[in-house]
């Protein structure tokens, strides 16, 4: 049995997924003309691994209904034409046992499990698993549950698992249609990347090892084809779109990838008989209303194209294709309007059309002088308040732009849902209109107008917490950066280093430790390591795009350091710490809701401690600190999602530097002095960390071979929360001298 689990490169599995998978990945250095032999054995190991994989075993006995559950799951899955059937499905869910207040919740995590490797569902399928098992509306919860990137995976699938029709599929699709799916996802990701080369690789290994049929794969023939230097690879594409298009008149992706080669190779009679047919199907398709709206605007029917352009970009405002369009379109919109403005025959939807349509295309004195003309009426209020300030904003008046901003914002916080497009719309834009105020409210601090930057960086996360667009939120994180960047720049005036607590609070999201498995066992929600490290990475680009200083607080994973590595390498002016519990402890001290254990940023994994001490050697980190935070015992000694993070780290910080560090041979004596006193001196240009003439006469005497054990009730200092009560450690303080007078002695406060 081992001889053909070798051959296909895997440990021995019943699972045929993983076994065709390692086939296949062989199939690629085995040609069967230049060596019949291998490939013979190559086949044979394949067969005996099914053969294995497919003995039954005994079944297991005593299944929880929960578990029986799932197995019927599983079996429903393996059938490929009973698992794309949404009715198969939907009498599943109606049983009892998931809805059952006893059960239902039990299945629901289970099933949710079961789908991170049986998720090739038609969307259909993945609408009632949405209906029964909740899942766009209950972020939060499932975050406690399952690690983020799962999450966003689950909910994105429910909303635009639109990829694949599965009822077009044909041949023998009882074997290898998972490999075949994932293969072809392959294919068009090369394509879409526009590595011709291996796509075509892809396309034609699809062609020589299934007999499995799809039109999407002909479909991304085409598009190979069409997009080829030579006229007749091109011509021939364009033959497989049309008659894939005649074949298939409501496939979505067919249509619309033909709709758009007879609108670049400008033949557009009857394209917007061909969006209709697909839109009949698919009322909310994007790619067909796009396609139509582009031909409805080709025959110059400008209204009723931007009306059209407007609806998209409520979907994809950063859409430039849609942009450039609005801008067209609004150009006969202006000339057909302004006649009737300059002889006062608009009323005030005419007006604030106007006043939109000048903004849209950069007209913003045009804009404003048409505003200043008129005062809104109830109807018009909120409307005319968010365009005004959005142009005063725009041409850098910003104390103008506030008197508008201000009013709009609390005129949405008013509104209520009442079912129209208008009103939802409206409502939908409460996280820009915080956006907005804080962009004003910045500009005016940065040059030199009184008020908090705190309160601008409030304004922002109010506004990432009400956007509904993810690609909103990045955009106001880049604000957040780029003021970040320009306090930095009067940083590097005053030439001081910035110090920078690295943390994303959107991904850390009320995180309580290391997202991880001691998160999932203990039920907490994880903080993953992304939280700390696109802040760190950030904060390295600005400070390398300015030339400024920049000092990186507490790192404690492996990948913050490696991007500390790199941007030395590079020249970049930054340093960075950590403490001793990152290179001491590890996610697992939390175990039993150890709030001891609770710190920001969290303990992390062996990896990162490995990581962290590594970073210590090489000189990637600068320095080692305490991050002293003691706590009143209530603020640790209740449940963990209340306590507070921190510990009390100055009476243990030395014992563990030489304990975990100097005594292991990570580091040198002199090298744990130069990270403890000598480094954070020069990096904050005090005069200590020597004992030169005229430097500060603080000075800490210890004997390194000394071995005590920490105890947290003989610690001096009031508060007691230490995960390091018991450790045995070397090096314990006797005498510490603070400005020439001596303040410990005999390792008891003078």
């Amino acid at each position: 049995m081992n001889d053909f689990f070798n051959t296909l490169g895997i440990e021995a599995t019943k699972e045929e997924k993983k076994i065709k998978k390692a086939y296949r990945a062989r199939l690629h250095a085995v040609n069967p003309e230049d060596d019949p032999d291998g490939f013979k054995r190559l086949r044979e190991a394949y067969e005996e691994a099914l053969k294995y994989a497919r003995q039954k075993e005994e079944e297991p006995e005593n299944l929880s209904p929960a578990e029986e559950f799932i197995s019927r799951c599983e079996q429903l899955y393996k059938n490929f034409y009973r698992r794309i059937d949404e009715q198969e499905w939907e009498k599943l869910f109606s049983e009892d046992i998931c809805i059952s207040l006893e059960s239902g919740e039990e299945v629901r995590q289970r099933f949710l499990v079961f789908l991170m490797e049986n998720f090739r569902l038609p969307s259909p399928v993945w609408k009632k698993i949405d209906q029964t098992f909740s899942i766009t509306g209950n972020r939060k919860e499932l975050l406690e549950l399952f690690p983020e990137p799962y999450v966003d995976f689950l909910q994105q699938v429910v909303r635009y698992n639109g990829a694949l029709n599965y009822e077009l599929f044909e041949g023998d699709v009882s074997e290898d249609v998972d490999d075949y799916i994932e293969h072809y996802h392959k294919l068009r990701q090369y394509a879409d990347l526009g590595m011709r080369k291996e796509a075509w690789e892809e396309y034609h290994f699809i062609e020589a090892n299934y007999d499995i049929c799809h039109p999407y794969i002909l479909l991304e023939k085409a598009r190979l084809l069409y997009s080829d230097e030579e006229r007749e690879k091109q011509e021939e594409g364009g033959e497989i779109f049309r008659s894939l298009a005649k074949k298939y008149p409501q496939e979505e992706r067919i249509v619309c990838c033909y709709g758009r080669y007879c609108q670049e190779k400008d033949t557009w009679d009857g394209t917007i008989a061909l969006y209709d047919a697909v839109l009949e199907a698919h009322p909310e398709s994007f790619l067909a209303r796009t396609g139509k709206m582009e031909s409805i605007l080709h025959e110059g029917r400008y209204r009723e194209a931007r009306e059209s352009i407007l609806d998209l970009l409520e979907e994809s405002p950063v859409d430039e294709r849609l942009v450039a369009d609005l801008n067209k379109a609004n150009v006969y919109v202006i000339a057909e309007l302004e006649p009737k403005y300059k002889d006062s025959l608009l009323d005030q939807d005419g007006l604030m059309e106007l006043a939109w349509c000048y903004y849209q295309n950069s007209r913003f004195e045009d804009g404003i002088a048409l505003m200043d003309g008129f005062v809104p009426d109830e109807e018009h209020y909120l409307d005319y308040h968010n365009l005004k300030g959005r142009i005063f904003l725009t041409v850098n008046k910003d104390a103008e732009a506030l008197e508008h901003l201000v009013p709009w914002l609390h005129a949405i916080q008013k509104l209520r849902p009442d079912g129209t497009k208008k009103t939802t719309r409206q409502m939908a834009r409460l996280g820009y209109a915080y956006y907005t105020i804080a962009s004003a409210k910045a500009d005016l601090i940065l040059d030199g107008q009184e008020g908090s930057l705190l309160e601008v960086m409030d304004y922002i996360e109010k506004a990432v917490e009400a956007e509904q667009d993810f690609s909103q939120k990045v955009s106001y994180y880049h604000t957040a950066a780029d003021i970040w960047r320009r306090k930095k720049e009067y940083a590097k005036m005053f030439d001081i280093a910035v110090i920078s607590h690295c943390e994303d609070l959107g991904l850390a999201d009320g995180g309580q430790m290391n997202e991880g498995f001691m998160a999932t066992y203990l039920g907490l929600k994880g903080i993953t390591r992304a939280a700390e490290e696109v802040m760190v990475s950030r904060d390295i680009l600005i400070a390398e795009a300015t030339h400024a200083a920049i000092h990186i607080a507490h790192v404690s994973t492996r990948g913050s350091v490696e991007l500390v590595r790199q941007a030395k390498k590079r020249g970049v002016n930054v340093t960075c710490e950590t403490c001793p519990h990152y290179f001491t402890l590890t996610e697992n001290a939390v175990d039993g809701f150890n709030t001891n254990a609770k710190m920001n940023p969290p303990l992390r994994t062996s990896d990162d401690v490995e990581a962290i001490k590594e970073g210590l050697k090489d000189g990637t980190i600068d320095c080692i600190v305490t991050d002293h935070a003691p706590h009143h015992i209530d603020e640790k000694n209740c449940e963990f999602a209340l306590a507070l993070n921190g510990i009390v780290g100055f009476e243990t910080s030395l014992g563990l530097g030489l304990q975990y560090l100097v005594k292991s041979g990570v580091l040198t004596l002199n090298e744990l002095i130069e990270k403890m006193a000598v480094n954070p001196s020069r990096i904050l240009r005090i005069n200590k960390g020597s004992l030169s003439i005229d430097a500060d006469a603080d000075i800490t005497i210890f004997d390194p071979s000394k071995e005590w054990t920490v105890d947290i009730s003989k610690f001096q200092s009031k508060s007691k929360n230490s995960p390091f009560d018991g450790f045995t450690l070397c090096g314990k303080p006797e005498y510490v001298i603070v400005g020439g007078k001596i303040v410990v002695s005999n390792g008891e406060l003078a």
